[in-house]
């Protein structure tokens, strides 16, 4: 009797366990879908910065396509292997495959995207996305016929592939065939309704049209859907300063960066944008306030060519505000990283002279005039240098050197001239 009980009681205890273990791995499950539908819905409504949150430690195929796509609509680094992970996830479907290859096509790896392209319709030659995806490497190669020709094939057998559709308006925008790409991305935009890639992707393609109605047309429809979209902002900002309207531009970055839902790469795109825009308007204590920004991590980021053009600008705003020792501080990192780099020598040439330092001005203007004769800016600064020495003669014939030379100077970067 006490052995029948003790069977009965581990009987009731292996089912009281295997329940507990049911629900548990249920519970796990449901959150799991729960997080990705969450992320999921973010991406659709372009609350980029939430959705990389959510999945910032990706596990299912699911979980790395939506994340490789993250990164490719926000231009931030890891869709690719996002897209690889995808692909070792399900053992290399076709649909993971068609996603890998779009990844690489972004990142301009045609041969890597044309391997994994003809890998896939080995196993699965009826694949529209696969076709697609071979169209669009052959555009890119420069077989633009021959591409556009497989992208509308396959459109043919898929004409609801987002996929496809992508290929196809994209092709069609770098073809300036503006009313077929406006066409493609229509019919993306019915098929996602609510979701704002499509529409953001159109915009741009409508700016680079000058089809500003339309443009703004998008953006107000990206922003009723999500009124703190930060790519938006960024691009409505973007066109604005196209068009030269730079207090709307400035206007639109301040909204982008109070976005709570925000990417710290896109936080630095458009802090160069508004610099741009504020420099424009000769507001330049604004410009070189949000510089420092740019610049407060310089002494781990100065290898990067990207944050270095960040510290020669706010070298040169500071010398426009006259305050020529914090802008030789700023300098000072890039001229013992790169002494000999053109535009270093150029800014540090031209500040020390303006702050009184005119012999380390000649011997840097020397340098640079042996360089490249053809420069009046830097015939310009070295009679400064010279007639700061007292060498009033030679100073003059500097100045004539320049005026013969005129203002007929390279396309350089705004702080290259003396203004």
């Amino acid at each position: 009797m006490a052995s029948a009980t003790n069977l009965s009681m581990l009987r009731a205890t292996a089912i009281i366990i295997a329940i507990s273990l049911i629900c548990t791995f249920t519970q796990v499950s449901g959150q799991a879908k729960t997080t990705f539908a969450q992320a999921q819905g973010a991406y659709d409504r372009g609350a980029y910065g939430t959705a990389i949150k959510l999945l910032a430690k990706p596990a299912s195929v699911e979980d790395f396509i939506l994340f490789g796509k993250l990164c490719a609509v926000t231009k931030v680094d890891g869709g690719v292997a996002a897209f690889a992970d995808a692909i070792e996830a399900d053992r290399g479907s076709t649909r993971t495959r068609s996603y890998y290859a779009l990844g690489l096509i972004d990142g301009h790896q045609l041969d890597k995207a044309m391997e994994q392209v003809e890998r896939g319709l080995r196993h699965d030659p009826q694949s529209a996305e696969l076709m697609s995806l071979k169209g669009r490497c052959l555009y890119k190669k420069g077989e633009a016929r021959a591409g556009l020709e497989l992208m509308e094939k396959a459109q043919q057998r898929a004409p609801r592939s987002e996929i496809v559709l992508y290929d196809l308006a994209r092709s069609y925008t770098e073809s300036f065939d503006t009313a077929a790409a406006d066409a493609a991305y229509t019919r993306l935009v019915k098929l996602k309704p609510g979701c704002v890639d499509p529409l953001l992707e159109r915009a741009y393609m409508y700016v680079q049209a000058a089809r500003d109605a339309q443009a703004l047309g998008d953006f107000a429809a990206i922003l009723k859907i999500n009124p703190c979209c930060q790519l938006a902002y960024w691009q409505r900002a973007y066109f604005y300063q196209q068009r030269k309207k730079y207090r709307e531009a400035i206007e639109d970055c301040k909204r982008c960066l109070a976005c709570p839902d925000s990417i710290k790469q896109i936080e630095r795109r458009v802090l160069r944008l508004k610099i741009d825009a504020q420099e424009r308007l000769k507001l330049y204590a604004d410009a070189a306030a949000d510089s420092k920004i740019l610049t407060a991590e310089t002494p781990t980021l100065v290898k990067h060519w990207g944050v270095r053009g960040d510290m020669l600008r706010q070298a040169a705003l500071q010398e426009k505000l006259g305050q020529y020792k914090e802008a030789l501080a700023t300098l000072d990192p890039l001229y013992k990283k790169a002494p000999d780099r053109t535009e270093v020598m150029v800014l540090r040439a031209r500040i020390l002279g303006k702050a009184g330092q005119y012999v380390s001005s000649l011997e840097l203007c020397d340098k640079l005039i042996t360089r490249d004769d053809s420069i009046p800016d830097w015939y310009r600064m070295r009679a400064r240098a010279l007639k700061g020495l007292g060498r009033g003669a030679d100073a003059e014939r500097d100045l004539r050197k320049a005026a013969a030379l005129g203002d007929d100077i390279p396309d350089l970067p705004g702080f290259f001239h003396d203004k």
